[in-house]
């Protein structure tokens, strides 16, 4: 972790008030940022780290202010916002905001590599998580009446269904052409990217978009 919190000091450092270690014993000047991790655990690829900051100032929009700052900062370094929450510190005088960033990261701080897709040439931005395609082969029952045990016939192999979730955006081009393929029924070129596996291409057909708060989750029906 000792990578990744170099990273989050360099990124924090240039805010225009002090940057520091969140130790519980240590005095945190005013204005400040102080962070440290909340928590971290094996991840499918990396380390799940989630990041607690504290942003302190002398009014509530200066707090705010100077959170949003810090977020803007780490966002770049694969870190989400996962929680925010304003409160008054007691018998200080001043007013913090509290921050928690979440992000999977490998062991040199760097964030692990997200999938990427695109559709006829075009990304598909936002995307957060993808479930590969399982291939699968179906089998007809052609048991007889008078077979002492019951025999199949294999079907075609089929190719498999990919699932992804990502942030909803509406403005997107790569969503705006997965909404479009869906209402036309058109087919669609995809390529997937998911390091360290070779890329992979296929046509495919938009099964189904759900969208739920602010994520959008898709199926995607590939036909070979």
């Amino acid at each position: 972790m000792n990578a990744l919190m170099v990273r989050v000091y360099q990124a924090l450092l240039p805010l225009p008030c002090a940057v520091t270690r969140l130790w519980p014993q240590t005095l945190v000047p005013i204005p400040s940022v102080a962070f440290g991790v909340a928590a971290a655990a094996p991840g499918e690829r990396g380390t799940r780290c989630q990041l607690l900051l504290e942003a302190r100032a002398l009014t509530p929009e200066a707090a705010g202010t100077l959170a949003a700052s810090a977020r803007d900062r780490l966002v770049p370094l694969g870190f989400e916002l996962a929680g925010w929450h304003d409160e008054e510190v007691r018998d200080s005088g001043c007013f913090a905001v509290a921050l928690r960033m979440a992000g999977e990261f490998l062991p040199d701080g760097a964030p692990v590599p997200l999938p990427g897709i695109t559709l006829n040439g075009t990304p598909v931005g936002g995307l957060r998580t993808l479930t590969p395609p399982t291939r699968e082969r179906l089998f007809t029952d052609t048991t007889q009446p008078d077979d002492p045990v019951r025999t199949y016939a294999p079907q075609p192999l089929q190719p498999g269904r990919i699932t992804l979730t990502a942030h909803l955006l509406p403005d997107d081009p790569g969503q705006i052409l997965l909404r479009d393929a869906l209402t036309a029924g058109s087919k669609m070129s995809i390529t997937i990217t998911d390091p360290p596996q070779a890329p992979v291409s296929a046509q495919s057909y938009a099964a189904s978009i759900t969208t739920h708060g602010p994520m959008l989750t898709a199926v995607i029906q590939l036909t070979g």
